[in-house]
């Protein structure tokens, strides 16, 4: 076949020419309106676009870690024996999908040292966009801090960290690990002492002696302290002879009080030859001068046990 030469040689330049009509045709089919004028050659870029714009997101722009945020911590019982209280944590998640939580590995450190674990398996997981409070459970107990740091225990306060390391189970990425810590002092209750600095006889009559005390309480805590219905009793094997009231005193921070009390003792309860011993100066064995009474501090919210002893070793 041959048809003005110079345009179509043979019928295989026909179907060549055909088919490369027919292949531009359907892409600019496909092509939106407003991308059918673009030149193939930068075209054929975009595929090589996109994957550089993907190449150059950073961690953060798929990943935020969560805000840690320390509330507060409550001191929520004391006893002779120990001290417990709990520590608040808020947690806020600003990624806009969920994260679970395999394991929020919490634990307190005193002076370097971790005291204990704080693992707390109430959470399981931070909801997209949303906070939330995750509360700690701790207990000091006094022999452990005297054994293991009795310095510590001696300045009345002790200095904790509480740090954590949650994984979380970030979506694409896998486990991530976070690292958080806050410090917070807890106060060391330490119990007020009473003692006696001095007592003699005041006045002896036939039918009773007159003792007077010179007494001592003493506050060897870093808090104010307020001492409430104190009392002492003088007993001869369990029986009681008589009874001294103590006045309310409140004890700045590490102070002494002093009170001075007098009190009877009548000579048929006592016997002669007791009442010839004090007279002498001489405290007799076989009385002893118990006391009681209640204390609590401004200074803390909590509450504090009740107190009793036995001066009895201390009289001389």
């Amino acid at each position: 076949m041959q048809l003005n030469a110079g345009f179509i040689q043979d019928t295989s330049d026909l179907s060549f020419n055909l088919a490369r009509y027919q292949a531009v045709l359907k892409f600019s089919v496909l092509l939106p309106d407003n991308m059918r004028a673009i030149p193939m050659k930068h075209l054929l870029l975009l595929p090589l676009l996109l994957l550089s714009a993907c190449a150059n997101l950073s961690l953060t722009d798929v990943y935020r870690q969560p805000q840690f945020e320390y509330e507060k911590t409550k001191v929520t019982g004391v006893s002779l024996s120990a001290l417990s209280g709990t520590s608040e944590v808020r947690i806020t998640n600003t990624n806009p999908y969920s994260l679970p939580v395999s394991s929020l590995n919490a634990k307190l450190m005193l002076e370097g040292q971790e005291w204990m674990s704080l693992d707390n398996d109430a959470i399981s997981g931070l909801s997209a966009n949303d906070s939330t409070s995750v509360t700690f459970q701790w207990e000091m107990v006094y022999d452990q801090l005297l054994r293991r740091m009795s310095d510590v225990y001696q300045q009345g306060q002790a200095n904790f960290t509480l740090v954590m390391e949650p994984t979380l189970n970030v979506p694409v990425l896998g486990p991530q690990t976070a690292v958080w810590q806050a410090d917070f002092t807890v106060p060391i209750p330490k119990l007020p002492t009473l003692s006696v600095n001095d007592w003699k006889v005041s006045s002896l009559s036939f039918s009773k002696v007159e003792l007077t005390f010179d007494l001592s309480i003493h506050n060897p805590n870093v808090f104010t302290v307020n001492t409430e219905g104190w009392k002492a009793g003088l007993k001869q094997d369990n029986r009681s002879l008589a009874a001294l009231n103590l006045n309310d005193a409140t004890l700045a921070a590490k102070s002494t009080s002093q009170q001075s009390l007098k009190v009877a003792l009548s000579l048929a309860d006592v016997g002669v030859t007791l009442a010839n011993t004090l007279t002498k100066g001489e405290w007799p064995n076989q009385i002893a001068l118990d006391w009681q009474g209640h204390w609590n501090t401004p200074d803390l919210g909590f509450k504090l046990p009740s107190l009793s002893g036995s001066l009895l070793s201390n009289i001389e």
